[in-house]
């Protein structure tokens, strides 16, 4: 009887979790990804702001990937 009570409980300890992790961490993710795309957008926006020019070096890609890469990282 108290093996079927701790594994009842272990279950639904474990369809938790599962549940946390299916629904819960994608949303905080999509989240975050945008949040550290408008920064970085923001960030570039900011270097450019003397220049009115539209053209993009690799070098404004490479910064902006890292920017958006050490705003995951957090």
């Amino acid at each position: 009887m108290k093996i079927e009570k701790i594994n009842l409980i272990l279950l639904s300890i474990v369809v938790l979790l599962l549940t946390y992790i299916a629904f819960c961490q994608p949303y905080r993710q999509e989240v975050k990804m945008r949040q550290c795309f408008d920064m970085a957008i923001n960030l570039e926006k900011a270097r450019h702001s003397t220049v009115n020019d539209l053209e993009v070096t690799n070098q404004d890609i490479s910064s902006f990937q890292k920017n958006i890469f050490s705003c995951l990282s957090d």
